[in-house]
Formats: structure tokens, sequence, C-alpha cells
């Protein structure tokens, strides 16, 4: 296959041109007399925007992880301005910076559309129709309901799915998406980095985040006083995405990032800092999943090794700052009759079941979770911080639309399993596994938790090219 190199990013051309993109962006915030946060917003924007467009139009494999790090680092970006202004803003155009970044992908599907046929995929594989069932219904019912709120969940939902299709139409070599998986990691690293500067120090930026945010159930806004949340607006999404990635990081060594087992080490004992136990759980059981559908020959190895880490990390959390936060917390193991937070989730079940049967029609997106703020703020049977993904899912969906729902993943799950010799076969089951499990706690297939799924669950399915050839890659993430 011959491969034009004017496709590939160049990079020092290219990194000028993103130096001047941000430095109109600084100028267009800073020497705005009036409304300076807002024009420092539209600024951020933009110069987010202008990169994720060219790496899509030149159709550059870079374009998923530059993606991902808006993601995961567009929250803090979004906590620097608000302080850097003095202004807290509860509604920031920072919001949907990744959501719009995201978008991007769609020039990339619509130059490589004649690639596959989506009309063959979709008679042969029926998990596509149960998920765009239930996304249409979601998206009609929530913007007749919940109008704005309705608007951006269904944003939130559509654009991590958009990876699905890129992968579909897009070949790759097996080094790139080695090399995505790679600086995934890479972002995991900084975030456990960053994670812990913040638990020792909390800089002025966090700690403006903590107290005009009203963020109470994080701790008190002064270091070693709090749980670590890191580039992300709360503990949740950052112990989510850490204990994800920690997962591939542990199974496979070349997937480690520069600094090798070191990093699973740093991620770990960031991921305790987060005191998000169902982080620790759903870890639990993705690795154990990994190893279920690993082969068979490597099996034992991997056990050993996940057995060991545990170890480590027994003695390990001892020896960390605020150690006694971490070990209380896993003693709440021991009496989880007792505890508060599981107490209010059964009360929440409790709560919200009939509610969810008394509207077995649901209430589309918007009606649940941050995004009802746009709307009235009220949140339907009180799922204001979706602590119950299966609720959430019902609520959304409605009882029919969220059986649809869950089939289409059962269906998707069994897809990816009879793909055998898939060297990404198991990274895919593991996340699918780790998302049914995460369910119990909250989240949904919206924003980040959305992209790492749709990335995970698409590297297994794409169209691999073992005979693709592309050195320029290879030399640019080397």
């Amino acid at each position: 296959m011959i491969v034009n190199e004017a496709i590939f990013i160049k990079p020092k051309k290219n990194i000028l041109l993103y130096c001047c993109v941000i430095i109109i962006a600084i100028f267009i915030g800073l020497f705005t007399p009036n409304h300076t946060n807002i024009m420092l917003q539209i600024g951020c924007v933009f110069a987010a925007f202008v990169p994720a467009l060219i790496l899509s139009l030149r159709d550059h494999p870079m374009l998923i992880p530059y993606i991902v790090g808006c993601w995961v680092f567009s929250p803090a970006l979004r906590r620097y301005l608000d302080w850097s202004v003095g202004e807290f803003q509860q509604f920031s155009l920072i919001l949907i910076l990744p959501h719009i970044v995201t978008f991007t992908l769609l020039f990339s599907i619509l130059r490589n559309n004649k690639n596959r046929s989506m009309k063959q995929e979709f008679l042969s594989n029926r998990f596509y129709i149960f998920f765009l069932v239930s996304y249409i219904y979601a998206t009609i019912l929530g913007v007749a309901l919940n109008k704005t709120s309705g608007i951006y969940d269904a944003i939130g939902y559509v654009a991590p799915a958009l990876i699905f299709f890129y992968f579909f139409y897009k070949s790759f070599s097996q080094l790139e998406i080695e090399n995505m998986i790679r600086v995934i990691v890479c972002y995991a690293l900084i975030v456990s980095i960053y994670g812990w500067f913040q638990y020792l120090t909390l800089p002025s930026w966090d700690k403006f985040w903590l107290v005009n945010a009203n963020m109470n159930s994080i701790g008190k806004p002064e270091p070693l006083g709090f749980r670590m949340f890191s580039t992300m607006n709360s503990q949740g999404p950052v112990a989510v995405f850490l204990s994800t990635v920690v997962v591939f990081m542990i199974m496979n060594k070349r997937w480690r990032g520069p600094v090798g087992s070191l990093g699973i080490a740093l991620v770990i004992t960031a991921l305790f800092i987060t005191l998000v136990r169902s982080a620790w759980i759903t870890l639990i059981f993705g690795l154990v999943a990994y190893i279920a559908f690993m082969e068979k020959g490597k099996k034992i190895g991997k056990i050993i090794s996940i057995v060991l880490i545990g170890i480590c990390s027994y003695f390990l959390i001892s020896k960390l700052p605020g150690a006694e936060n971490i070990t209380s917390r896993i003693e709440t193991f021991q009496n989880i009759d007792e505890d508060h937070s599981f107490q209010e989730r059964i009360e929440l079940v409790l709560t919200a079941t009939p509610q969810i049967l008394g509207n077995p029609l649901g209430r589309g997106f918007g009606s649940i979770g941050r995004s009802t703020i746009l709307g009235d703020g009220q949140s339907f049977a009180g799922l204001g911080s979706v602590d119950n993904g299966y609720l959430g899912v019902f609520s959304t969906f409605g009882v029919i639309g969220g059986l649809v729902f869950f089939i289409g993943l059962f269906s998707l799950f069994w897809h990816i399993k009879q793909l055998n010799n898939n060297m990404f076969r198991a990274l895919a089951l593991s996340s699918v596994v780790q998302l049914f499990v995460t369910f119990l706690f909250g989240g949904g297939l919206l924003g980040y938790q959305g992209v790492l799924f749709w990335l995970f669950v698409s590297i297994a399915i794409t169209k691999i090219d073992f005979n693709k050839d592309r050195p320029a890659v290879a030399t640019l993430l080397k």
C-alpha cells in the first residue's frame, strides 16, 4: 500500500503553527478589556480545536491521543482560568472543549468512509442496531423534555461513540495502536505526578475550585486534607481513569511507558489517595477479566506478577503520606453494613426504583447527572450524582430502552469474544467487564468514561494492517 507522506504532521513546521494559535488565543483573552474570562475560554477552545482539525484533515494517528488528552486535562485548564481572573463560573466553555475536539473525528470518518461498508456491518452485527435505537430514542426524548441539558448530554454520549466509527473505517498498524496506548499511559503518569503534587501542596487554583465549587465531599481545602482529584473535577473521574489504564500497564510490559514498572507504582499510589473504593474494586475485576481472556500460556506469569504487585502495594500503603486516611478507608470493607456511603446507595436504589418503574418511558438525555444544572437543576429519581449507573441507564432510556441498551452491550461483548487471535481482545473484554462493575457505583458511556470505553473496544474491532509501514509515526513517537 502506497502512503502519501503529506498526510503526516511535520513536527518542526507544525509546532510553529501550534504556538501561533496558542499565542493568538492568549492575546484574545488578555487584551479584551471586558469579559476577560469568557474571551480566555473562547481563545482556549480555539487553540485546542485547530490542532485537532489539522490532525483529522491529515488523517494522522495522533488524533486519538490528542482527543483523550483534551478530556483528561481540560478540567484543570478550566480551574486555572477561573483562578487567574479571580472569578468562579458555574458554566464554562471549557466544559465543551473536549466535545468540540472529539467531533473533528467526522472529517477523518468522511475521508475514509469508502474503505469499508457500514451497511454490511450493520446487517452482520446486531449490537449496532441496539445502540443506535437506544441513543436516538434518548436524544429525542431528552431534547423534548430537558431542552438544553438534553442537548448537552446527547453530545456527551454521541461524541465518544464517534471513536468507534473512526476505527471502523480507518485501518491502523499494530505499531500505531500500541503508540496510542503508550501515550495514554504517559497521560496517566502525568495525572499521577500532578495528583501527588496537588495532594501534598494544594495549589491555589485547586483550592480556589474546592472552596467556590462547594466540593465538601472531597474534604478540607488544605494539604493532605482532601481526596486527590488531580487534573479532573473530582476524585471519581480520575480514579476511573487511573484504574482503567493501570490494568494494561500491569498486563503488558510494552505499554508501561517511559519509566516501566515504576510507573505502575506511581499510578497505584495515586489511585490510593483518591480514596475511591469503587475504583479499587473495578481494578481487581479488570485484572481478573484480562487474565481470563488472555492467551493460556501467559496466565501463570501474570498471576504471579499481580500477586507480587499486591504484596508490595500492601506494604507501601503504610509509608505513604496520609496513610491513616487510606487505611481507614480500606477498613470500611470490613463493616460495609455500617458504612454511611453504602447505606446511602441502598437508600437511593429503594427510592429511585419505584420512580423509574412509575415512568417506564424514561426521561431521556439530560434528566440525570451534572447536566441537569443547565435546565431546572432537578434530576429525575434523585440521580443528580448518578451513584448507580444501572439506575441511570433505566432513568435515561426507560425500562424497555434500558434493556435494549444492555442487550447491545452484551452483544458487543460476545462479538469481541469471538475474535480469535486478536492481541487486543483481552484489553477490550476487560474494558467491558470494568464498565459493568463501574455501573454499580455510577457513571455511563458519556464524557471521559465513554471515550475510554469506545477507544479500547474499537482497538479490538479495528482492521489491523500488519503490512502497513509508517516509519514517520514510529520516528515521531519513539
